[in-house]
């Protein structure tokens, strides 16, 4: 379990940030393009949440800081091992 949270732990960090709490993302995206109905929330749908921001200090590249958030599907049971999508886009 340990190594398994490590290195979802290192996933997250590569996946991250992906998206700026400060903001909120519907908000942000309506600006790019105009959203259809699958693109909000809808009644029945589970929602999951996001969790973060955190902090990745690099041992390697010595005073560097990474932030990072992790989306966390409402389906998600810790007892079963989890698919995982990362994204390198930063903000």
């Amino acid at each position: 379990m340990i190594l398994r949270s490590k290195f979802m732990g290192v996933l997250c960090f590569v996946a991250a940030p992906l998206f700026s709490l400060a903001h909120d993302p519907v908000e942000v995206l309506k600006g790019e393009f105009e959203l259809g109905p699958d693109s909000l929330v809808q009644e029945g749908v589970p929602q999951g949440r996001l969790e973060g921001p955190f902090e990745f200090r690099s041992e390697i590249i010595k005073g560097t800081v990474r932030q990072y958030w992790i989306f966390v599907p409402a389906q998600y049971d810790p007892t079963v091992p989890a698919s995982v999508l990362v994204f390198q886009d930063g903000h």
